[in-house]
This record gives C-alpha cells, sequence and structure tokens, in this order.
C-alpha cells in the first residue's frame, strides 16, 4: 500500500511537469512559431 502511493505521487509529479512543458510550449509556439513543431 505504501509503495502505491509513492507511485502515485510521483505519477502525479511528473503529469504537472508534463502539464508544464506543454504550456510552455504552447507560449513559445506563440511567439516563434516554430518551437512548437520543434517540440513534436
Amino acid at each position: 500500500m505504501k509503495s502505491k502511493s509513492a507511485s502515485l505521487q510521483i505519477r502525479r509529479l511528473f503529469e504537472g511537469m508534463r502539464f508544464l512543458v506543454e504550456n510552455k510550449t504552447f507560449v513559445d509556439s506563440q511567439k516563434e512559431g516554430e518551437a512548437f513543431s520543434m517540440f513534436l
């Protein structure tokens, strides 16, 4: 049970990081236009 909650926290952390990266990439693409296609 303990390891399950730990993995859940790690998954939440990664999802949060991915969310931030996607938002930053979207903002950069709005500014530069090429950053988003480069990320993909």
